[in-house]
């Protein structure tokens, strides 16, 4: 992982963690981006039945605190762990995921803030956008990163547009039965 954002996802490491609540989600989504290995997903899914069958986890940040760790907790600890290991950066895969699942927590990756609930100011744009990587800097992983989410959305918008349609047709079935009624 670059410097920069191995330093960035250490400092908000703790406070992530604590604040994300849709941890499957998560890992479904770096799963599909193949930035867990089988091995990790092992780990993780160890992880969470012990935790589960425990009631808490494994000691948090070695203060000999004897306060059990949420099971959710303890795997996102453990899922932020398994990234800054990893030799690859895959900071905007768990930026995008994030994106996905929980918006309003990219403050506390990009900003090591408290969570902020959806609605409430973030922080200003430039204070985001000064720890943001440069173009020079993220143009090839972006371009790929761009090519795989572009294909995503397609389909997305496709399967959307769809349903778009059938709900529509549905509708309207619905309303000529009320008027004929």
């Amino acid at each position: 992982m670059e410097p920069k954002h191995k330093e960035l996802l250490a400092q908000c490491q703790q406070s992530l963690a604590q604040a994300m609540t849709e941890v499957e989600q998560v890992i479904e989504l770096l799963e599909a981006a193949a930035v867990l290995s089988p091995r990790d997903l092992h780990q993780l899914r160890e992880a969470g039945l012990r935790m589960a069958a425990g009631g808490e986890g494994e000691e948090g940040d070695g203060g000999g605190s004897s306060e059990p760790i949420p099971a959710s907790v303890g795997k996102a600890e453990l899922l932020l762990q398994l990234l800054l290991a990893k030799e690859r950066d895959h900071f905007q895969d768990l930026r995008v995921a994030l994106e996905k699942t929980q918006p309003h927590l990219l403050s506390v990756l990009y900003l090591n803030t408290q969570e902020v609930q959806p609605g409430e100011s973030a922080g200003s744009t430039y204070s985001v956008l000064s720890i943001m990587p440069s173009d020079s800097e993220s143009s090839s992983s972006l371009s790929s990163t761009a090519k795989k989410h572009s294909r995503q959305l397609h389909k997305f918008l496709f399967v959307k547009k769809n349903f778009i349609l059938k709900l529509y047709e549905h509708n309207k079935t619905l309303g000529d039965m009320i008027q004929q009624a």
